[in-house]
């Protein structure tokens, strides 16, 4: 942008907004059909950015052609682009938060967090999760939801009588150690 007169900073929501879909576009954690309903719910809150605008009429658009109205949408809005350090923690905070504060199975945010474990550093990934991320308990919680829930040929050496039971079990704990981690990393 060769003019800074359009340059605003974005208030708070917004700016964590714009700075989630930076971090989840930098990663490959997110579709370009996603995009287009959070720059309309970025503009039916009364935020507005020519950037945000395009993106917002953009439906069908590749992620191609979205990503530089991302970073266009940043930079008039006195946003920084995330190191892939900063995208990797604001990514697996929006995760662990879906776990934490919806009802929904916490399953796929599990298998997200996962996948951008593998995805950020796959040579060094264990040490990362442990000692970078802090994400141990969780990428357990993930692999037991796998696991198999009858692993005792006796039916009494059993921990849990069904499935259910056990998925039921997982949930719990999963938005236990979600709620753990948030209090451990605040904002």
């Amino acid at each position: 942008m060769e003019n800074n007169e359009h340059i605003h900073p974005a208030d708070p929501a917004a700016a964590s907004v714009l700075r989630l879909m930076a971090s989840r576009q930098l990663l490959g954690h997110i579709h370009s059909w996603e995009i287009p309903p959070i720059a309309d719910q970025l503009l039916s809150s009364g935020f507005y950015s020519d950037a945000i605008f395009e993106i917002s009429v953009a439906k069908d658009a590749p992620m191609s052609d979205l990503a530089p109205l991302l970073g266009r949408a940043l930079q008039e809005n006195a946003v920084p682009w995330p190191t892939r350090q900063q995208a990797a923690w604001i990514v697996f905070r929006f995760y662990i938060t879906r776990i934490a504060e919806s009802g929904e199975s916490p399953i796929t945010p599990l298998e997200h967090i996962s996948q951008l474990v593998i995805e950020f550093d796959p040579e060094d990934r264990w040490l990362n999760v442990e000692t970078e991320f802090d994400l141990t308990d969780l990428i357990v919680v993930r692999w037991a939801f796998t696991e198999r829930h009858d692993d005792y040929c006796e039916a009494t050496n059993r921990t849990f009588a069904t499935k259910a039971e056990h998925h039921a079990a997982l949930d719990s704990l999963a938005r236990q150690y979600s709620r753990e981690w948030l209090a451990r990393h605040p904002e």
